[in-house]
């Protein structure tokens, strides 16, 4: 290969690598399609693929990765990838396949991963991207098996914060937060967020819901619509860090007061959560009236009902439609 290609490929590599991780997706797509241009190389193949299934279109993800596939790649990157990829395009058997395929491949080659052909600290990262996989795959069991038998490979925070995604979408909010206080110093800011929802929902002033693998991330816009904030919310960590930024007692009581109906308004969990804060002795009573109003919106209770709210320890019926703001 001519010295200048070479250069060219370095250049085009440090870029789309920097792209994705500041997730321009299209931006990198366009990058790593041209190094692949240059050369056809697996590695080139997964970042490319990876650019177009984060910017969401699997469909041409899995054009791109599947000839790395058919060739047999031993990479647990590859097959993590593309188990993911087969899960959003409907094809659940084979997903499984491929996570169990870069499970065995991880667990194989991790004894000696320079006979394979990778650095060790190259091949230990690859615990990340599998059990994402299992998480994207709904197998929460499955995470909390792996992190058990592989724990002595990690290297990254994502490993712990991982785990602790299984652990409370399993209903075991009090051990997610003792993991996540084991890294949220380690430039996971938003984890002490995480680890007062988790004990909220231990409590059981909050509803448990379910947490994707995925970090959470709010759009860049000035204006929010009711559609906008519904699939923010929809995001359980985004949900969860609105959350703990409600129940801290230095958060303005105005923004508390719109807080409390966009969370209401989810849908099954948030009529639970708008019962849970008027059942709740833990919780000032402007966000259980604010609770209250929210549910009369939605329906829940009638115009006219007495509400059953703990004020001060005690159970009280309110009249919404006459106790003022």
């Amino acid at each position: 290969m001519k010295r200048l290609t070479v250069e060219l490929l370095a250049r085009l590599d440090e870029q789309g690598r920097e792209q994705l991780g500041r997730g321009q997706w299209a931006q990198a797509a366009q990058t790593f399609g041209k190094m692949l241009e240059l050369e056809d190389h697996p590695v080139v193949r997964n970042n490319l693929a990876t650019a177009f299934y984060n910017g969401g279109w699997p469909e041409e993800a899995w054009r791109i990765m599947e000839p790395v596939l058919a060739k047999g790649a031993i990479s647990p990157f590859a097959w993590a990838l593309a188990s993911m990829i087969a899960w959003d395009l409907g094809w659940e058997e084979a997903a499984r396949e491929y996570l169990q395929k870069a499970i065995s491949l991880f667990e194989g080659g991790a004894h000696s991963p320079r006979e394979l052909g990778f650095e060790p600290a190259g091949w230990r990262e690859y615990t990340v991207i599998i059990k994402r996989a299992a998480g994207h795959l709904g197998q929460d069991p499955l995470v909390v098996d792996l992190h058990n038998r592989w724990e002595r490979y990690y290297q990254t925070p994502e490993d712990f914060f991982q785990a602790g995604v299984a652990f409370f979408n399993l209903h075991y909010p009090r051990k997610a937060a003792q993991v996540w206080s084991q890294v949220q110093d380690r430039g996971w800011g938003f984890l002490q967020a995480y680890i007062t929802v988790a004990r909220l929902v231990d409590q059981g002033v909050v509803p448990g819901f379910t947490l994707p693998y995925s970090a959470p991330s709010f759009p860049d816009e000035t204006e929010f619509t009711e559609e906008s904030v519904h699939q923010t919310l929809s995001h359980g960590g985004n949900r969860a860090v609105v959350l703990a930024n409600l129940f801290d007692p230095g958060f303005p009581k105005e923004m508390a007061q719109q807080a409390v109906p966009m969370l209401v308004s989810l849908g099954e969990w948030g009529t639970a959560f708008g019962q849970a804060l008027l059942r709740s002795g833990a919780v000032a009573k402007d966000l259980k009236v604010a609770a209250g109003f929210a549910l009369l919106e939605k329906g829940v209770i009638r115009p006219g009902e007495p509400v059953i709210m703990v004020i001060d320890g005690m159970e009280q019926e309110v009249y919404l439609d006459r106790w003022e703001m």
